[in-house]
C-alpha cells in the first residue's frame, strides 16, 4: 500500500495500537491503546480522548455524544472499516458544525493498514489554550486540520467549558501525613472490598489519599492482589442529581427518540476506571441508589432498558469473574432498532467505587442511611494531632521573613488546635497550610502581618465558620480572639461572615 508523505510512521503506530481489537466487541476498553496514542501525541490527559467505532455515518451522532466521558473529550475519535462502511468524515464535519464536538479524528482501515482520513475542529480564538494540544497532535499525525465554523461558544476561558459534573482524571498530590493505621485500612479496604469511603472533615486529605493509593497500585499492583493499574473518573455530586446522574436513565437523543442514556456508574464500568464520588454526601444518595444497594450485595440487577417498546431489552449490571469489567451489547444502545437483546453490564473483581464524605457537615447536607452505610466500608480519616501538622506547617514558613516565623507559625497552630479541640468544627490541615503563603505574599504592601492573617483564616476557613450556629463561634473564639492567636481579628473575622452565611 502506498502510503500518503508523512503518514507512514503513524500509520505502524495506528497498526499496533489497533492490532486484534475487535471493532464491534462491546467493551470500550479496547480501545485504550489508541485512546493512550492520541493522548500522548497531544500532550492532553487521556480522559480528554475518546474512541469509538462508527458502523455507519448516521451512527456518529449517538456514538460519540452517548456518554459522559465523550462530552467532555476534547478530541473524539471515529473509527470505521472503510471495507464494511462509508466514511464518517462529512458526519464529522456536520457534528463539529453543530457544536456537538470540539474535534474529530476519522482513522479508517483499508487495505489492511490504518490511517487518518481527516481531522475536523471547530474554529476557536487564536488565544484559545485548546489550539495547542490540537496543533500537536495534527503534526503527530502528520494531517492537516480542518477548521469550520461552530455553533459553540467559545469565549468563555477553555477551563469553563468544561460540561457540568464532566469527569476529570483524579490528579496525584503530595500527600499530607496520615496516621499509619489510618493509611493501613485505606489500603486494605480498597484491597478487599468494591466500595469504599473516606470519611473526614475538611481538609484531612482524602482525595488525595485516592489519588495516591491509585498511584501505589500503578506501580505495584500485586501489592494489593490486583494485575493491572487503573484509572479513575472522578465526580463531584449535588442535590440535583437523581439515579439518572449516578446510574442511568431515559433521554431524547439527536433524532427525538427516547433512548437510554448511562450514568457515571455504567460509564465507569464500560471503561474500566474506577469511579470516585468526592463529597457524596452533597447529594441524597439513599434515594438515588436504587438498585445499586442489591448491586452492591454481589446480585444482578436491572437499571433500565435499550428503549420504550414493550419488551425493549434489558440493561443489566452486575459482576464479572474476571478482574476486568466487561459490557456484552453496547451496541444496542444507539442502534436504530434496539430490539430485545440485552446490554450487559459487569463491574470486574479489581473494580472500585469509592467515595469521600464531609463529615463537618454530615448534619447539615446529607447522611447515609444504613442499608446504604453497610455496603461501603467507610475509613474515618480524621484530623491529625499537633506534632504531626506542626511537621507539615515548618516548610510552609520559609517565604515568610525570618523575623516573624515563629510568632505566625504558632498562631496558625494555636488555631489548628482550637478547630481540632472541638468535634464539630474539626478541620484538616490542608485549609490551614497555606496561611503562611498569603501572609508573605501580603509583606510587599506594607500590611501588618496578624491582618494578613486574619484575611488569610477568613478566605481558607470562612465558609465553614459561616454555616456555625453563634454558640460554636462563641467557643472557638475563647482561643482565636488571645492576643498570641488572631487577637481583635477575630472579631473582624465574625463580622465578614455575616456576608458569607
Amino acid at each position: 500500500m502506498e502510503l500518503p508523505d508523512g503518514q507512514d510512521d503513524i500509520t505502524h503506530r495506528l497498526d499496533a495500537a489497533l492490532d486484534g481489537v475487535a471493532l464491534s466487541a462491546p467493551s470500550t476498553t479496547k480501545f485504550n491503546q489508541l485512546v493512550q496514542l492520541i493522548a500522548d501525541a497531544a500532550e492532553t490527559p487521556i480522559a480528554r480522548v475518546y474512541a469509538a467505532y462508527i458502523s455507519k455515518p448516521g451512527n456518529l451522532s449517538v456514538r460519540l455524544g452517548q456518554s459522559p466521558s465523550s462530552q467532555a473529550a476534547l478530541v473524539k475519535v471515529a473509527l470505521s472499516d472503510s471495507a464494511e462502511a462509508d466514511s464518517p468524515y462529512e458526519a464529522a464535519i456536520k457534528n463539529v458544525r453543530e457544536g456537538k464536538s470540539d474535534a474529530i479524528v476519522v482513522i479508517e482501515r483499508a487495505v489492511g493498514h490504518w490511517r487518518v482520513a481527516g481531522f475536523v475542529a471547530a474554529r476557536r480564538p487564536n488565544d484559545d489554550p485548546d489550539i495547542v494540544p490540537l496543533e500537536r497532535l495534527s503534526h503527530a499525525l502528520a494531517t492537516r486540520i480542518e477548521f469550520v465554523e461552530s455553533t459553540k461558544d467559545f469565549e468563555a476561558p477553555a477551563g469553563t467549558r468544561r460540561a457540568r459534573n464532566a469527569a476529570v482524571p483524579v490528579v496525584a498530590a503530595t500527600p499530607l501525613e496520615i496516621d499509619p493505621r489510618v493509611l493501613r485500612m485505606v489500603r486494605l479496604a480498597i484491597a478487599t472490598h468494591p466500595a469504599v469511603l473516606l470519611v473526614g472533615p475538611p481538609g484531612t486529605g482524602k482525595s488525595t489519599l485516592i489519588a495516591q493509593i491509585r498511584n501505589e497500585i500503578a506501580a505495584d499492583p500485586a501489592a494489593y492482589g490486583m494485575t493491572m493499574p487503573h484509572e479513575i473518573l472522578s465526580v463531584t455530586p449535588d442535590e440535583s442529581w437523581g439515579t439518572r446522574e449516578l446510574v442511568g436513565g431515559e433521554s431524547v437523543d439527536d433524532s427525538g427518540r427516547l433512548r437510554f442514556s448511562p450514568g457515571w456508574v455504567l460509564e465507569a464500568i464500560s471503561e474500566d476506571r474506577w469511579l470516585a464520588l468526592d463529597e457524596v454526601n452533597r447529594a441524597d444518595m439513599d434515594r438515588i441508589f436504587g438498585g445499586l444497594l442489591t448491586w452492591l450485595a454481589g446480585q444482578e440487577v436491572v437499571v433500565g432498558r435499550t428503549g420504550p417498546e414493550s419488551g425493549a431489552g434489558a440493561i443489566r449490571l452486575g459482576w464479572a469473574e474476571t478482574a476486568e469489567s466487561q459490557v456484552d451489547g453496547l451496541e444496542f444502545l444507539g442502534a436504530e432498532d434496539s430490539g430485545i437483546d440485552p446490554v450487559v453490564y459487569q463491574a470486574g473483581r479489581e473494580w472500585r467505587l469509592l467515595g469521600t464524605y464531609n463529615s463537618l457537615d454530615a448534619h447539615r447536607v446529607f447522611r447515609l442511611g444504613m442499608a446504604l452505610g453497610r455496603r461501603f466500608r467507610q475509613v474515618p480519616v480524621p484530623a491529625p494531632e499537633i506534632d504531626t501538622f506542626t511537621r507539615a506547617l515548618t516548610p510552609r514558613l520559609d517565604p515568610l521573613p525570618h523575623e516573624i516565623r515563629e510568632g505566625i507559625a504558632s498562631a496558625i497552630t494555636a488555631m489548628y488546635a482550637a478547630h481540632l479541640n472541638s468535634d464539630a468544627i474539626a478541620l484538616g490541615p490542608a485549609l490551614f497550610l497555606d496561611l503562611p503563603s498569603y501572609v508573605a505574599a501580603g509583606m510587599p504592601s506594607g500590611a501588618p502581618a496578624p491582618e494578613l492573617l486574619s484575611e488569610a483564616y477568613l478566605l481558607s476557613v470562612g465558609p465553614l465558620l459561616a454555616r456555625l450556629e453563634e454558640d460554636s463561634l462563641d467557643a472557638l473564639g475563647v482561643a482565636l480572639s488571645q492576643a498570641d492567636v488572631l487577637g481583635d481579628g477575630w472579631q473582624w473575622v465574625r463580622i465578614q461572615l455575616r456576608a458569607l452565611a
